[in-house]
């Protein structure tokens, strides 16, 4: 059986260099969200055919790294949350 890394790249040319699942420009981070807002599987697998049941049961029994490009982090200035950074 893959491991669900073999399942997902990265490139810097697709979807900014976010990891997607391969061979798409689906991001691992639409994945996670979608399922921590408790969208079925169902759902999210008829959204995106490409995935199977299987990468999603993987991915939700895999610990994730953070999801997301740090470097596309905005500051915020001082009129947020008065002033705190």
């Amino acid at each position: 059986m893959e491991a669900v890394r073999e399942l997902i790249t990265t490139d810097p040319e697709v979807m900014l260099g976010k990891p997607v699942v391969a061979g798409t420009r689906i991001t691992v981070e639409e994945i996670l969200r979608r399922l921590a807002a408790g969208e079925r599987a169902e759902d999210i697998l008829e959204a995106h055919p490409r995935l199977t049941p299987y990468f999603l049961a993987r991915l939700s029994a895999s610990p994730h790294p953070a999801v997301g490009s740090p470097s596309l982090r905005f500051s915020r200035g001082p009129g947020f949350l008065g002033g705190r950074r």
